[in-house]
This record gives structure tokens, sequence and C-alpha cells, in this order.
């Protein structure tokens, strides 16, 4: 993503995050039922989690570091190759922070390791 600043905030401060409490169960509920397939098809039980929870404290520090305007989920593989959920902070230019000084090098704040449900 090559976006300058100005657009890349208009980008994303532009955009309705709200989810209806319906459409958020169905997604859910869809999720569920293909789950076992999903597990099943990478070779494992409990691959996929339902959810994972964290707390707010993780959260702070992503978007606590300098020059944060967002954050930004991705899915991992863990050493018992588990899906995780990790959340990095984002720069004015769309770009993950992975270092404290909002820049892409050194000492960044990101959050792993959620409370897995299962």
């Amino acid at each position: 993503m090559n976006l300058t600043t100005d657009n890349f905030l208009q980008q994303i401060n532009g955009i309705d995050h709200t989810l209806p409490v319906e459409e958020c169960l169905q997604m859910a509920q869809q999720f569920a039922m293909l789950r076992p397939k999903l597990d099943g098809c990478a070779g494992g039980n409990n691959v996929f989690p339902i959810s994972e929870t964290f707390n707010l404290q993780a959260i702070r520090n992503i978007l606590d570091q300098p020059n944060t305007v967002a954050f930004r989920a991705y899915i991992g593989v863990d050493k018992e190759n588990r899906a995780r959920l990790i959340f990095v902070g984002v720069n004015e230019q769309g770009q993950d922070i992975i270092g404290s000084l909002g820049t892409v090098t050194d000492n960044p704040s990101v959050a792993e390791c959620g409370q897995r449900t299962p």
C-alpha cells in the first residue's frame, strides 16, 4: 500500500466499523459451522479458536506507541500449529509500526497470546 498520509487517514477514518449485532452473531455461527472442517484441513483439533481475549493493557501498549493512528490484526500460527491473532499498530502512512518510536525498526509493542476459547 503506497498511500500518502492524508489518503490513509481519510480512508481509515472514513470507515464505519460498526457491525450490527445480528450480523455479528450470524458471522460467528457461520464460523462455528466451518470450524471443524477448517481444523480437519489444518490437520488438528482446535487449530482455530472460537475467540481470543486480550487484556486492555495489551491493546493500550499498542495504541500508546508514538505515531499510532490505528491497529491491524494478523492471523499467525504458534508453536503448536494453532491459529493466533496478532495485533500491531499502524502509522499515518498505513505501515505496521514495529518499533517503539513509530518506526519500522526498534522494540515494537505487539499483542499475541490471547486467552483462547477453547
